[in-house]
């Protein structure tokens, strides 16, 4: 069972406090592996306490 994704596209990842942009992903989820193939630009917003 392969469970595997790719794109030549832009993603944008989001989590807690983190917003990631790229071109193109590959994304095995067997291996736990994700790749962001260019421009990769990453935003971290720090916890206002």
């Amino acid at each position: 069972n392969r469970d595997l994704a790719d794109t030549d596209q832009a993603v944008t990842l989001f989590s807690e406090g983190n917003t990631v942009h790229a071109i193109g992903l590959e994304m095995d989820n067997n291996a736990h592996t994700l790749k962001l193939l260019s421009h990769v630009r990453s935003e971290h917003l720090a916890n206002a306490k």
